[in-house]
């Protein structure tokens, strides 16, 4: 789904940010950018015709000569209009294998001859159509030390129109209002805006995070800008007929709705490869199902639309659902802009309930999605004059878990012997599937025995099944390791960690500026049960710790068994929230830490 140009401007700074943020003192930086948009109105002020925006950057080098960059991005819907400056290169933006952009970019150079010194580079580019400008991300490429931006809205217009600021530091802006002739002069002036924070996995996308302003106006409520949305979608599929030929086929041996809902996603998820082409109009009009049909590939537009008329086609209230993923940081309501969706899914109406359907992803069941869009707001097809918002709903953690349930046993000579299984459902399963999918069946055998050693860090797999149970993957195998038993003097000391990877859940904080967000919710669980041999009796075991936070419950319990013959050390992890402010990443990592210590701990065994 199409995905307005200011947000293909946060990849550019993502881009070159990550070779100059490192810098403690930037060599290159924005000394003033003064960025003017002009809203022209339409023949009969109703509206806006188009927006005209201007952008004029000074550069400055702070210790020795160097080149500044501005990016210019366009699109079929965004036309640039003069460029300045000492070196100029245009292309394409942003592409891939599976997704091509129309999205483009004039990459300006221009040279700072020294330490000191500043350069000028400018651009000027129109919105010709306005309705996709809905934010001015306020970050660049460089640290901007003064950045001006500057709104004009024709008069007629100001009642409808403004401008919220989001994520904007105390003191860092000032804002300015008043009248120009038949216009309201909007004037912010920022100070010190730093580049984003980047190269964190596991930061919120910078969409949310940075300092920006939004433009609300070009729609007064969601109904409207679903009016628009849906005048993009054409009912008159020329080959229709072939939709619903297949639809009857597939579904031919099914006895109600729940297998025939099945049967059309499983079909368009197995059949229908992902391919965007998100050009001109084509980011927001999907294709005609029966073309998505005959070439077997589409985007998520595509994909819904032929669940859409696939489910009908057999007589099932299916529609088409608008969605923002949890990258977009406004919802439908709050701000009804094209902005805050970038993504389509389907919806069936069944009895009371709404059933959604993401037909993009492959290895999911009607009902079953991704954590990008769990909790997000939808607009669902009620005719063509209003819609219907709906929040997707959010799967407890015990939806998605990982569980494994290990036997080890010690031999004479110091090697322990690993046997047990390690089960998947929801979002773990789903995300097996991808790997087994992207594994030759030749080399599958070697993934499940890799995935098996990896509970027990350093061993070595002999062997590994797999088997699937129901929505459950089931992988059991055996396993060997060496140099986890160490004696010292009468006792013997065994390091088995129910939980290796515990660690890796910490916020990495040096030099730290953003945000978190963890995956989940979810759920690991973790049993190790330890047979002691002949001669060998418990001595001191770890003790018992359990953790609580806002974002996850932790504990680790290690007890003897009943008989003394098996110490058994059972590990829970569950993530319920999944975003953390910075200022809560320490009190995050601590519970952590608490739990890490725990697992790490050795178990004492003593000689009898």
């Amino acid at each position: 789904m199409r995905t307005p140009i200011i947000t293909i401007l946060i990849l550019s700074v993502l881009t070159f940010s990550s070779a100059v943020a490192s810098d403690v003192k930037p060599n290159i930086v924005i000394q003033q950018i003064t960025d003017t948009y002009k809203f022209v109105p339409s023949k009969d002020g109703s509206s806006i015709d188009k927006v005209e925006h201007s952008s004029e950057i000074v550069f400055r080098a702070n210790r020795v000569a160097g080149d500044a960059i501005a990016v210019a991005p366009y699109d079929d819907f965004i036309k640039i209009n003069k460029v300045s400056g000492e070196e100029k290169a245009y292309g394409s933006y942003f592409s891939d294998d599976v997704f091509f952009s129309d999205s483009k970019a004039c990459m300006i150079k221009t040279s700072i001859k020294k330490a000191g010194g500043t350069a000028k580079a400018s651009y000027r580019r129109t919105y010709t159509k306005p309705e996709f400008f809905c934010r001015v991300i306020l970050p660049d490429i460089y640290d901007v030390e003064n950045a001006t931006v500057i709104f004009e809205i024709p008069s007629s217009l100001e009642s409808r129109f403004s401008i919220d600021e989001k994520n904007i530091p105390e003191g860092m802006m000032e804002k300015n209002s008043g009248h120009k002739g038949n216009n309201l002069i909007l004037t912010y002036n920022f100070k010190d805006i730093p580049t984003p924070t980047v190269g964190y996995a596991d930061a919120p996308s910078i969409n949310i995070t940075s300092p920006q302003l939004l433009i609300k106006g070009h729609f007064a409520d969601v109904n409207e800008l679903y009016r628009y949305l849906h005048s993009y979608i054409d009912p008159n599929d020329p080959d229709g007929g072939a939709v619903e030929t297949k639809a009857r086929e597939i579904t031919a041996d099914c006895k109600d709705d729940a297998e025939r809902i099945g049967a059309i996603t499983d079909f368009v998820h197995n059949s229908i490869r992902y391919v965007a082409v998100e050009h001109g109009e084509f980011g927001q009009k999907p294709d005609f199902p029966s073309a998505v049909l005959s070439k077997a590939y589409g985007d998520c537009k595509g994909s819904a639309a032929l669940l859409t008329a696939m489910l009908k086609a057999v007589g099932i209230d299916a529609r088409l659902a608008w969605v923002g993923t949890d990258a977009i940081g406004q919802t439908w309501t709050e701000s009804p802009n094209v902005s805050s969706g970038n993504h389509m899914i389907a919806a069936a109406m069944t009895g009371d309930s709404i059933l959604f359907i993401d037909g993009t992803s492959k290895f999911s069941k009607a009902g079953d999605l991704s954590l990008s869009i769990q909790g997000r707001q939808a607009l669902i097809e009620d005719g063509p004059e209003k819609c219907i918002v709906a929040t997707i709903p959010v799967y407890p953690a015990a939806t998605n878990t990982e569980k494994s349930d290990i036997t080890l046993s010690m031999r004479p000579d110091g090697i322990m012997d690993i046997k047990g299984t390690i089960t998947r459902k929801g979002s773990f399963f789903r995300s097996l599937l991808a790997k087994i999918d992207d594994t030759t069946p030749a080399k599958r055998p070697q993934l499940f025995g890799k995935l098996f050693a990896a509970e027990i860090p350093g061993s070595t797999s002999s062997e590994a099944t797999y088997r699937e149970e129901g929505r459950t993957s089931v992988i059991s195998g055996t396993a060997s390791v060496s140099g986890i038993i160490k004696n010292v003097g009468n006792d013997i000391y065994v390091d088995i960690n129910p939980a290796p990877w515990i660690n890796n859940m910490k916020f990495d904080l040096e030099d730290r500026k953003v945000g978190g967000k963890i995956n989940g919710p979810c759920r690991y669980e973790s049993t190790l049960s330890l047979n002691l041999s002949e001669g060998l009796e418990a001595g001191d075991l770890p003790k018992s710790v359990s953790v609580k936070s806002d974002w996850y419950t932790g504990s680790i319990d290690t007890k003897l068994s009943d008989d003394g013959r098996t110490v058994i050390r059972h590990f829970i992890y569950s993530i319920e929230k999944r975003d953390v402010d910075f200022k809560d990443l320490e009190e995050f990592n601590k519970g952590i830490v608490t739990l890490n210590r725990s697992a790490s701990a050795k178990i004492v065994l003593k000689n009898k």
